[in-house]
């Protein structure tokens, strides 16, 4: 670092030997607050210039910025101006800055990460609830990936699209953390339990770093946003009467990204800072009291040391000696790097345009202005290949050359003072540089000496590593055929129980087909007996369907003689009711003619002598007319009733069909069932001979791997003697210590085994099975008392 430090002052390791701070003024639209007010506008916004206007006093201020942007500039416009050149530095080994700075409301936040999402966000008024935790506020997110993000959200989008189009030999490390200055004390925003954190000095690099803070490395954009918006929740906030969404604390963005040129053999860090800082607040408009009142404090002290600081390193070029106060502000001491250091830094002042703020509008543009005058020192840093730091170091040496050839000789008395301070510095420069080259040869030959002791050391080792291995020749050639006819044997052994599992699961499978197959007779049996029972249920129906036929049709023929009866009747009765109907209404006329001449009789009273009807034929008349309209109701009801049989008889015709369709219904359902069980009867006896053929091919399969077995059992039998007789002929060891060693290599071959082996022997050649012969299976301990003698003559299995 120091080397690079040194590169960056001769001017042979960047673009630039000093990078001004690039200052940019963005101006917002009105608030609903300012609205309300009846706000005039103060600001007069040019291209990069804005003209501040005091209508009381009459006074107008301008101020020049590397550009000035109204309320109706795009998010997207703003990073091009502002962001796109920050990414390109960082990708190029570059530190790098950006950081927002207004009063409170002026819309830093939303310039650097975006609008919030309201659906969280805190009631207006409500006091901070915390002290040293999450305010009320930290349930809010912002848009970090819609069309109105922020510069941060647009950095990590560009970031890793640019490392996406690297060439493949160059490989990338990003590495994030998220940290706040909260009431002058430094929190974790990744990790909420990591609280009050210590700052600790790069004296080697001029800056302040946070100790113990977490360190996220990820792989995409959307890994980084994600930790962003995480970091984002835990952040300090609050609502205040101007500004519903307030930032209580400055928060730092710190991305680290690390790139190696697989090719040259180089390898850039950069470092990127996107900050966005607490507002300045005036307690007269935001009534802020209680912890909010304290945050304030707080906030207004770190802002105006930033203040002292910007205004110290103005002046810096004219008072090189002018002291810097960083070390009064943790916010400073994070900034010392970005301010006056190695980085280039981007200042984006957030601004109101209303005359309601036109104080904090100036204060902020002041501000912005001596930032301009801010220098930093910007170096690329890079750790150099040894070939390229050879070139540089061969380069500077000849430039310290020409340098000491023009202050001895080349007319150095004619300098002036300013030229003879350069000298004196160069010449400084100089004798580090030579320094640091002796050291850096220095450290080349001493690596170049471990290098060759080294390899000597390997050389010899590997000597000794052949030779032992040369001496362990012969023992291992010996381990190893053992061991292989250990892991034969064992093999062997295996198969063996392997085999006696399939037999096993063979004799299990033939239980369940005997099982199966009784299971079948019986259910066959038992179809049988229903097919029996079906048959004498269909012939009885197919007897009595004539009988029923016959029926059905002899009540068909009784329903219609019955039909055609009561018509007739009917149509009698309906005679008989015409007469009475006719006579009624001749019974009805002579009464209306009687009483026709009764009013007539009254009438001509008085002229004479009235012509009287006799009573007899009027009483007859009257009985005739009540006669017949007895008659007329009995005829009637008559009627009636010869309906209601017809229509009885009619029900009683529909019921006997139904009948008769419900029985035709069971017929075809008794043959349908007697069809299906004839099939299902068919099948069962498909697979009952499948089942045995099946059965019979297992068994035949059985039997011929059990020969194989055997036959493999006593080849390796004869392979066993032949190892013994070789064992016990190369062994310096007596012959009964070496038949003992062969005993205890060969434990795996157990009485079990033999009996096992003679087992499937006799199932073979008898037919039978091996869980019935004839001698049952030895045990451990009968194995264990058998003489050496016994090994004279091994059983095939216990070969296997």
């Amino acid at each position: 670092n120091s080397f690079c430090t040194l590169l960056g002052r001769t001017g042979m390791s960047q673009d630039r030997a000093a990078d001004s701070v690039l200052v940019y003024a963005r101006f917002r639209p009105f608030s609903q607050l300012e609205t309300e007010k009846d706000a005039r506008s103060c600001a007069d916004v040019q291209e990069a210039s804005v003209s501040i206007t005091n209508q009381d006093e009459g006074t107008v201020h301008r101020f020049t910025f590397e550009r000035v942007f109204d309320g109706a500039t795009t998010q997207q416009a703003m990073y091009e101006r502002v962001g796109a050149p920050v990414v390109a530095d960082v990708l190029k080994g570059y530190n790098a800055t950006v950081f927002a700075y207004g009063q409170t409301g002026s819309g830093k936040t939303y310039t650097m990460l975006g609008p919030p999402q309201h659906s969280g966000v805190t009631p207006r008024n409500q006091p901070t609830p915390r002290a040293g935790a999450p305010t009320a506020g930290n349930n809010d997110t912002f848009d970090l990936r819609g069309g109105n993000s922020g510069i941060a959200p647009r950095v990590i989008h560009d970031l890793f699209r640019r490392i996406g189009k690297a060439p493949t030999t160059t490989f990338f490390s990003v590495r994030v953390s998220y940290v706040e200055v909260y009431m002058e004390r430094v929190n974790d925003l990744l990790d909420s339990t990591r609280q009050n954190l210590a700052l600790r000095e790069d004296s080697a690099n001029k800056r302040f770093y946070v100790e113990g803070c977490c360190r996220e490395e990820v792989a995409s954009p959307e890994e980084l946003l994600q930790l962003i918006d995480r970091g984002t929740r835990n952040r300090a906030t609050a609502s205040t009467r101007v500004n519903e969404y307030s930032s209580r604390s400055h928060s730092i963005v710190t991305i680290e990204v690390t790139s190696r040129d697989e090719l040259r053999e180089t390898v850039l860090n950069g470092r990127l800072h996107l900050v966005d800082l607490a507002g300045s607040e005036k307690v007269s408009k935001t009534h802020a009291h209680g912890q909010q009142l304290d945050e304030a404090k707080l906030i207004n002290k770190s802002l105006t040391t930033l203040s002292l600081v910007i205004a110290s390193l103005s002046e810096k070029k004219n008072q090189p000696t002018k002291h810097v106060p960083y070390r009064d502000s943790k916010l400073t001491r994070l900034l010392m790097d970005s301010l006056g250091g190695n980085a280039r830094t981007a200042l984006v002042v957030c601004c109101s345009p209303s005359n309601w703020n036109l104080a904090e509008t100036t204060s902020t543009l002041r501000f912005g202005s001596l930032a301009t005058k801010v220098e930093n020192h910007a170096v690329v840093n890079q750790e150099l290949s040894p070939e390229e730091m050879k070139a540089l170091i061969t380069k500077l040496e000849d430039e310290v050359k020409t340098l000491r050839h023009r202050g001895t000789g080349g007319g150095g008395g004619n300098l002036s003072a300013a030229d003879q301070h350069e000298l004196e510095t160069l010449r400084e420069d100089a004798k580090q540089l030579e320094l640091v080259s002796r050291q850096y040869y220095k450290q080349c030959s001493i690596v170049e000496s471990l290098r060759e002791t080294v390899q000597e050391a390997n050389e010899r080792e590997r000597i000794a590593v052949a030779k032992a291995d040369a001496a362990d020749v012969a023992a291992d050639a010996m381990q190893a055929e053992c061991a292989e006819w250990e892991k034969q044997h064992r093999a062997a052994h295996r198969d063996i129980a392997g085999l006696r599992r399939q037999l096993e699961a063979q004799k299990r499978i033939s239980g369940y087909l005997r099982t199966t197959l009784a299971t079948s007779h019986d259910a066959l049996e038992a179809a049988r007996v229903d097919l029996s029972s079906l048959k004498v249920t269909a012939a009885e129906v197919q007897l009595a369907i004539p009988a029923l036929e016959a029926e059905a049709a002899a009540l068909r023929k009784q329903l219609a003689e019955e039909r055609a009866g009561r018509k007739r009747d009917a149509e009698a009765a309906e005679a008989k009711l015409s007469e009475a109907m006719r006579e009624h209404a001749l019974a009805k006329a002579a009464e209306e003619q009687a009483e026709a001449a009764l009013k007539a009789e009254g009438s001509t009273s008085s002229a004479g002598a009235p012509e009287m009807v006799p009573v007899e034929e009027f009483d007859a008349a009257v009985r005739r007319a009540e006669v017949s309209e007895r008659e007329h109701r009995a005829l009637y009801d008559q009627w009636r009733e010869l309906l209601s049989d017809s229509t009885a008889s009619k029900l009683e015709l529909e019921f006997c069909m139904k009948r008769l369709g419900l029985r035709n219904e069971r017929v075809n359902n008794l043959q349908a069932a007697l069809k299906k069980l004839k099939l299902d009867l068919r099948n069962e006896q498909a697979l009952r001979v499948q089942d045995k053929a099946k059965f019979k091919e297992t068994l035949a399969l059985a039997r011929d791997e059990a020969m194989k077995w055997h036959r493999e059992a006593e080849k390796a039998n004869a392979a066993l003697t032949r190892r013994r007789s070789a064992y016990a002929a190369a062994s310096p060891l007596s012959p009964q210590a070496a038949e003992q060693a062969v005993q205890q290599s060969s434990i795996l071959a157990t009485t079990p085994s033999r009996s096992l082996g003679s087992s499937f022997t006799r199932y073979i050649r008898g037919g039978g099975t091996p869980g019935n012969s004839a001698s049952p299976v030895a045990s451990p301990a009968g194995a264990g008392a058998a003489s050496p003698s016994n090994h004279a003559h091994v059983d095939p299995s216990a070969a296997a």
